[in-house]
């Protein structure tokens, strides 16, 4: 799993929505659905890129702004914006 993982970005993508079904805490949740958003975006699918921002900016309602949860969604978003541009 770890050499799959570490082959590229395009390999590591199928190992990231299992822990999602593991309903992790609200910060690792978020992290790990920010990389999903990340790994999306880099593949140019822009829809699933928000879908998964959306659902990072979800797990952290309730949460107090902390830069390692926060800053990594806005460069997602940010991302995303300059995507659609």
């Amino acid at each position: 799993m770890y050499r799959r993982a570490c082959s590229g970005w395009w390999t590591g993508w199928p190992i990231c929505p299992w822990p999602l079904e593991l309903s992790p805490p609200r910060s690792p949740r978020a992290a790990l659905l920010q990389l999903a958003g990340e790994m999306t975006l880099a593949r140019g699918d822009l829809a699933g890129a928000a879908e998964a921002a959306a659902a990072c900016r979800g797990a952290l309602v309730g949460v107090g702004y902390r830069d390692e949860a926060h800053l990594p969604l806005a460069r997602l978003e940010v991302g995303l914006c300059l995507a659609r541009d």
